[in-house]
């Protein structure tokens, strides 16, 4: 069973340069995750699920709780998992990935309720993995085995991921899983800050009837799921994430208007103006070189630089026909 995100980023060395002050004057407290749930008679006893027959296991709950503060970011993860048949014991086999540099993974707990209600406690040491590894960028798992799994069993595990300081990550709800999820709950404090003023805006796909984002007054954006079906692969098919339901988060800094034709009119407008900029004023931008690489009495080959205040900002080079001037 694997549950996890990937980070997209940026950062400021002003805001970093005051954080830094700010911590020293004034520290913040550890946060806390979300926590073991009492044990349910019902989850149990139960044998299968009506909406998801023959399922060798089922998520009961998940709940993702994410944290963009400008201090401590993080993201609480907790889930629980019903094993209905022999195949359904490899999920205890757990590995939540993590981008290295970018994330690192905090307080993991878990636990076995055995089918008579004994609960036997994970007391071993995760094992990191590298899955994928590129230039700059590595992708981790740490791993790990519930102890004495069995049909009838409850898993239950959580954890918190830990975001590198003074970046803002972009986040996803995933709501779709290898497994038939029964309820899930998912919220999100956005980021904010004095210095860098951001909006954030969600869009979202395949969602179950009923489910939708929705902000309440102190900003937190919030929703709960239920009979998420489980995902099916197939072979050849788009990357898996683009077709599971799923909510984007995006961090942005221009203001949203509601009318979408003058939102990316006014983008238009300012991305122009940074390739204005970018290449200086038209009027300054008069001087340009023509040299002739070679000759021969019909063609030419004409190279062109234009330049702006001895900075090079193009050229151009191809051949042309030699005529005659018209009378």
């Amino acid at each position: 069973m694997s549950i996890g995100c990937r980070p997209y980023v940026s950062a400021t060395t002003f805001s970093r340069a005051v954080l830094y002050v700010v911590f020293a004057l004034f520290p913040i407290a550890a946060h806390g995750g979300i926590g073991f749930q009492p044990v349910n008679p019902d989850e149990l006893k139960m044998k299968s699920e009506p909406m998801a027959p023959g399922a060798p296991a089922i998520i009961l709950f998940r709940e993702v709780d994410r944290d963009d503060n400008r201090y401590t970011p993080h993201e609480d993860n907790y889930v629980r998992i019903k094993i209905l048949t022999e195949e359904g014991r490899k999920h205890a086999n757990v590995e939540i990935p993590f981008s290295k540099g970018y994330e690192s993974i905090a307080g993991l707990r878990a636990r076995t309720i055995k089918p008579d209600g004994t609960i036997v406690e994970f007391d071993g040491k995760p094992f990191e993995k590298t899955v994928v590894k590129q230039r700059g960028f590595s992708i981790l798992v740490q791993a790990i085995t519930l102890p004495s799994v069995e049909v009838g069993s409850i898993i239950e595990y959580f954890y918190t991921i830990d975001f590198k300081e003074y970046y803002v990550f972009e986040s996803h709800w995933i709501l779709s899983e290898e497994l038939f999820t029964k309820d899930a709950k998912f919220s999100l404090r956005p980021y904010r800050s004095p210095y860098n003023e951001f909006t954030l805006r969600w869009t979202w796909q395949q969602l179950p009837t009923g489910s939708e984002p929705k902000q309440n007054a102190l900003g937190t954006v919030e929703m709960q799921a239920h009979n998420i079906p489980a995902f099916q692969t197939e072979d050849f098919m788009p990357p898996e994430n683009e077709l599971k339901a799923r909510v984007d988060f995006i961090y942005d800094r221009e203001l949203q208007d509601p009318d979408s034709h003058k939102y990316w009119q006014h983008i238009g407008k300012k991305r122009n103006a940074a390739l204005e900029n970018f290449v200086g004023k038209r009027k300054a931008m008069d001087e340009a070189v023509a040299q002739i690489i070679s000759l021969t009495k019909r063609t030419a080959v004409v190279r062109i630089e234009v330049s702006n205040e001895d900075r090079l900002v193009c050229a151009a080079q191809g051949t042309v026909l030699i005529m005659l001037p018209k009378s």
